[in-house]
């Protein structure tokens, strides 16, 4: 058996290498993205960590700007001034002599104009020298200014005033109300003369009717403040 040389033997061997080192295959193109499966089963919730620690207070704000002042409201229309009273006689001292005289009545009275109010019954007095003739007309014996005070349940309306020598003294008046109520006044009267008569009567143009409502009496109450 004939041998067969050695680079004969290389040479072979090469040459089927060589042939087989180009037959290497390569990597295709990828392939297109696969659609996404189905979402996996919710985990188990966590434990609840522990509270974070509060945070330092933030820096107080500046103050906001003062706002300005509204515009003041327009001022309301001013009532009409009412008629100015008449003056009141000349007086003296405001206290009392300690002389007074209280007269009262309690039945139904009905006048009119310039009738004198009835008060026929006399109450306590500390004056021998203001009398009454039992009809309501007083006689004051002493000069001087009296202070009178009245009271009477006006049933229906009405207005009453004082008169002085028969002679009825406009400012005293009072009452002119609707009826159903107490009317009353105080006043006074200046008596410039000694035994001068003093009545109350009901004021001109108005009638008067008095009822001892829940027996209230009508009162007149006669002071002397000032002897002439």
């Amino acid at each position: 058996m004939s041998r067969t040389p050695k680079f004969l033997l290389a040479a072979l061997a090469l040459a089927i290498v060589i042939p087989l080192a180009g037959c290497v295959p390569t990597n295709g193109p990828d392939g297109a993205v696969g659609s996404q499966g189905p979402a996996g089963e919710t985990g188990a919730k966590g434990e609840k960590g522990d509270t974070g620690a509060t945070g330092a207070a933030g820096v107080r704000g500046a103050s906001g700007a003062t706002g300005a002042t509204g515009a003041r409201g327009a001022t309301g229309a001013t009532g009409a001034t009412g008629a100015t009273g008449p003056a009141g006689p000349a007086g003296g001292s405001s206290s009392v002599s300690g002389e007074s005289a209280l007269f009262y009545s309690t039945s139904p009275v009905y006048l009119l104009s310039g009738e004198t109010f009835p008060f026929d019954q006399s109450g306590p007095t500390t004056a021998s020298g203001i009398t009454n003739d039992g009809f309501g007309t007083v006689t004051l014996a002493k000069a001087g200014v009296y202070r009178v005070s009245v009271s009477a349940y006006n049933a229906v309306g009405g207005a009453l005033e004082v008169s002085l020598d028969g002679i009825g003294l406009s400012y005293t008046r009072f009452g002119m109300t609707s009826g159903g109520t107490v009317s009353d006044t105080t006043t006074l009267v200046d008596a410039p003369t000694a035994g001068a008569t003093l009545a109350m009567v009901a004021a001109p143009t108005w009638q008067f009717l008095y009822d001892p409502y829940m027996g209230t009496p009508a009162t007149i109450l006669i002071e002397l403040v000032k002897e002439y």
